[in-house]
């Protein structure tokens, strides 16, 4: 009897594993890292700047569960600590931050991404008083951040790889 029921239970968890894709392996990148020249021209108070550098992209692991496949992936600007999204501006209505909307996932061309290709965004994120008088907690529209005397001029990023999953 307690042969059967342990029988019927391995049974049972290998269906679970084989229909929930915990028995398959999450395709691999073939190619686990790259480098990606960007640079973005951007204006604060009539003032112009340039950022650019070389994105670092690496593969960390593959990870299959009963919600799914996934990837890992770690990005970070070479020989900075500076990160891909930052503070620069803060004034009396809040703090205008630059995202440079870097995602190793697009680098990589991993199948998994699909939100188009990346470019940066500049976001004023307001403080309390200031949302409770407009009703907004931020803004990217490019006019009103002009108002604070901010602007994107241009950007340039590398294409990205030609990568298979297996």
């Amino acid at each position: 009897m307690i042969k059967k029921l342990l029988h019927g239970l391995l049974l049972l968890v290998g269906f679970v594993f084989l229909f929930t894709g915990c028995a398959s392996e999450v395709p691999k990148p073939t190619v686990k890292e790259g480098k990606f020249h960007f640079s973005v021209t951007y204006e604060v108070d009539g003032k112009t700047e340039t950022i650019s550098g070389v994105y670092v992209c690496k593969f960390i692991k593959a990870t299959a569960s009963i919600n799914g496949w996934w990837r890992e992936w770690d990005g970070y600007i070479e020989g900075s600590d500076l990160e891909t999204e930052f503070q620069l501006l803060t004034n009396e209505d809040g703090e205008i931050r630059l995202d440079l909307g870097l995602d190793p996932m697009y680098f990589m061309s991993d199948p998994f991404y699909d939100y188009g290709d990346p470019k940066p965004e500049l976001t004023i994120f307001y403080n309390e008083q200031k949302r409770e008088e407009i009703g907004e907690y931020w803004s990217s529209d490019e006019a009103v951040l002009e108002g604070y005397g901010v602007k994107l001029i241009s950007y340039e990023y590398d294409d990205p790889i030609e990568n298979a999953y297996l």
